[in-house]
Formats: structure tokens, C-alpha cells, sequence
């Protein structure tokens, strides 16, 4: 198991970020998972959009189960149109996460790496919202974002 990453060194001032991270994304799922772990907190430098990550991964979550088990409520006594409405207010639940997620990182001093097909972008989204986010967050790099702002506030 990797070593914890310590997010207040990782990268002291997020423009510096895109230098520091020049070579190509790993194509290999569990490289991926290491690069976008490492590069967290220069995708999520700001409050903003950690506050907003904190609800909308919940919500694509919830999003994902609620499409994997909809198929499921047919082997029980429930009617089709209620597996068929659990299926599908799950995906409308995940692409509305997304949405809100794509719109607030399009705002970000250092947009995304761009997805790199279909494949890249299926294993990058849900790398993020299911292993990468809530491995942050437990790991208190989210902390990171808020400190940075109280620490601009006082300098004000």
C-alpha cells in the first residue's frame, strides 16, 4: 500500500502544478489512480469546489447504486415502473453530478487534463468518485483548500 500523501507539501502553490506534472496521464488503472490521488489538490485548490465535491460525489454515489440495484427490485415484489423510475432517476442523479462538477472545475485557475476518449474518461470519473474523493477526504487534504483561504483572508 502506498505511503499517505501529505497534502499541505504536495504542491506548494497550485500554478506551479501543470510543470511539476508535464508527462502523460497513466493509461493503466491503477497508475491513474495514483496520478490523479497525487494531483488532487491542484484540481481542487479551492473551497469553492471542495464544498461542492463534499455533496455531488455523495450524490453521483447514490446515482450509481440506485442504477446498479434498479434491475434488482424486478426479483422482488415491485412493479416495473418503479425499477424502471429507480433506474433511471439514478442516472439523472450521476449526470447531474457531473454536470455541476464539470461546470465548477471549468471555473478553476487549472482546468482538468483533458479526457482522452471514452474509456479515459469512464475510469477517470469514477476513479474520482468512488477510490480518489473519498480517500481525500479522509486523508484531510480537503483541509488544504480551506486553509489556503483563511490564510488569504488574513493577509487581507
Amino acid at each position: 500500500m502506498a505511503a499517505p500523501v501529505n497534502y499541505q507539501t504536495l504542491h506548494q502553490s497550485p500554478i506551479e502544478a501543470p510543470s511539476k506534472m508535464s508527462h502523460r496521464m497513466p493509461r493503466d488503472c491503477i497508475g491513474l489512480i495514483r496520478y490523479q490521488h497525487a494531483s488532487y489538490n491542484v484540481y481542487h485548490a479551492t473551497p469553492r469546489i471542495v464544498r461542492l465535491h463534499l455533496w455531488a460525489v455523495p450524490l453521483f454515489q447514490l446515482g450509481n447504486v440506485a442504477a446498479i440495484t434498479a434491475p434488482f427490485l424486478l426479483l422482488v415484489p415491485v412493479s416495473t415502473g418503479v425499477a424502471v423510475a429507480v433506474g433511471v432517476g439514478g442516472l439523472v442523479l450521476s449526470a447531474i453530478s457531473m454536470a455541476l462538477q464539470g461546470r465548477a472545475h471549468a471555473t478553476e485557475k487549472i482546468p482538468n487534463e483533458p479526457l482522452e476518449g471514452p474509456v479515459n474518461a469512464i475510469q477517470r470519473i469514477f476513479s474520482e468518485q468512488w477510490i480518489n474523493f473519498p480517500r481525500f477526504v479522509l486523508e484531510g487534504g480537503w483541509r488544504v483548500a480551506f486553509e489556503a483561504e483563511q490564510g488569504s483572508n488574513k493577509n487581507k
